[in-house]
């Protein structure tokens, strides 16, 4: 998944092994924009996991989780697989941490919204992203992700 670099609204497909089991990853990433509100939710029926991402530099952006993103989840998906990410992890170590969502704070969210788990990553370092995604993948197989009808590898959705 090293190949990975978001962009306004994107699908690719990665290939990865979890747990000595192929597995197809179809991760998207989508805009928060209302403009794609409408575009976003046409996905959630076909999701196996929602990957609810949130910059720890940015309380606003941690205050949509609960506010936009798990709401409209629950509206428009039955599968309630949710990993909360907090993103931009190498900003921990920087000296002024006034802006900073704490990690326990995000882990009484992650309780709170019903999340499997909480994770943390910097893709500027590169840390903890495959990590994210292999889990993501385990939660996906555990919940009964969509087998493919070919003997291709299993497939998981993320959104």
């Amino acid at each position: 998944m090293s190949g990975y670099r978001p962009n306004c609204y994107e699908s690719f497909d990665g290939d990865i092994t979890v747990d000595g089991t192929h597995v197809s990853l179809n991760p998207w990433d989508t805009q928060s924009q209302d403009d794609f509100a409408r575009l976003r939710v046409l996905a959630y029926d076909k999701t196996d996991v929602f990957l609810v991402g949130f910059a720890i530099d940015r309380p606003c952006s941690f205050s949509n989780v609960l506010q936009s993103w798990i709401p409209e989840i629950m509206e428009h998906s039955a599968k309630k697989n949710v990993i909360l990410v907090g993103l931009k992890s190498d900003l921990r170590s920087q000296k002024d941490k006034t802006e900073i969502v704490a990690s326990e704070t995000a882990e009484r969210l992650a309780k709170e919204i019903n999340a499997q788990k909480y994770m943390e990553c910097s893709a500027l370092n590169n840390v903890g992203v495959d990590e994210i995604f292999k889990e993501a993948a385990r939660l996906g197989l555990s919940s009964g992700a969509k087998k493919l009808r070919t003997k291709l590898p299993k497939r998981c959705e993320l959104l």
